[in-house]
């Protein structure tokens, strides 16, 4: 996977900014390609068995269906990334540090 799939990375047909490239489930650049693009569900739905027909020459159910299991998990995954990414910018006063103790002893983190 990219996993930094955005606009900016796109060079006409051609994906580039490769270094955080691996191995990976592939809705974990299709969701935030989603995302970004506004994609409905119906559209989402038809994009991927589009991909699948693209990938595999035919769509399957189970394929169909681990492609919809991934984009629930990858929800999840964007969300805490977004979650991290917000807790990083506002370091101020020790929070993410109080956050990362809390994580680590598996504790509330009184910040609420």
């Amino acid at each position: 996977i990219h996993n930094d799939f955005k606009p900016e990375n796109h060079v006409g047909r051609y994906l580039v900014d490769l270094e955080s490239a691996g191995k990976g489930h592939p809705s974990l650049d299709l969701y935030p390609l989603f995302i970004e693009y506004a994609i409905s569900p119906e559209q989402g739905d038809r994009f991927l068995k589009k991909y699948l027909t693209a990938r595999d020459g035919d769509v399957t159910t189970d394929a169909l269906s681990d492609l919809r299991q991934g984009m629930f998990y990858a929800r999840q995954v964007v969300a805490l990334r977004e979650l991290l990414g917000y807790l990083h910018r506002k370091k101020r006063n020790g929070r993410l540090d109080r956050f990362r103790t809390a994580l680590a002893r598996g504790m509330p983190t009184n910040n609420s």
